[in-house]
């Protein structure tokens, strides 16, 4: 269980809305999240604030440690990987990963 008391080195790949929200509500927790996306567009809020503001249920800003678009980055290191988007998405994942 991914609790504050057990502090996790995690990329969050995917920043669409439910990658948003689960980097955001993991760095809420106190995770050391780094944020991927292919596309830099998605992560121009991200990077200029350096974090993911959470309202509704769970409130708060999530300080991430990194968004990125270079998927090597936002995996070394980690403990955890998150693959947040549509199925047909993560062959391109997986590839980009492997090397």
């Amino acid at each position: 269980m991914l609790t504050a008391k057990n502090l996790y080195k995690i990329a969050v790949l995917g920043a669409g809305h439910g990658g948003l929200a689960m980097a955001g509500h993991l760095a809420l927790m106190g995770h050391k999240v780094n944020l991927f996306n292919r596309g830099e567009e998605r992560l121009w809020g991200v990077k200029a604030s350096g974090s993911i503001e959470l309202t509704g249920e769970v409130e708060g800003f999530g300080e991430l440690n990194l968004a990125t678009t270079a998927m090597q980055d936002a995996i070394n290191g980690v403990e955890l990987i998150m693959v947040v988007v549509p199925a047909n998405g993560h062959r391109w994942m997986t590839e980009q990963m492997a090397p």
